[in-house]
């Protein structure tokens, strides 16, 4: 294994977790201020819910082609390193 490979591996590993712990932390703040019977949280509630109901998939869609496209070319990408590095 060469020195790059190793470093490559080890960064996707470390950029995971911390992304997944960041993503946890956000979503466990969200939830907490949420919860509550007072009338202010319970409007707030209200308000993420029609918003997240509102999300329209064709505003969004060119956004979502654009990924999905550079995701395949990544994948195309590694696919020839590996095939070059054989």
């Amino acid at each position: 294994m060469h020195l790059f490979d190793l470093y490559r591996r080890l960064l996707v590993i470390v950029l995971s977790v911390y992304t997944a712990i960041r993503l946890t932390q956000a979503i466990w703040r969200l939830s907490a201020r949420l919860r509550g019977p007072s009338r202010h949280r319970r409007v707030l509630r209200g308000y993420v819910a029609v918003l997240a109901l509102r999300v329209r998939l064709r505003r969004f869609g060119a956004e979502l082609i654009q990924i999905l496209g550079l995701l395949v070319l990544l994948g195309l990408l590694l696919y020839a390193h590996g095939v070059i590095m054989e």
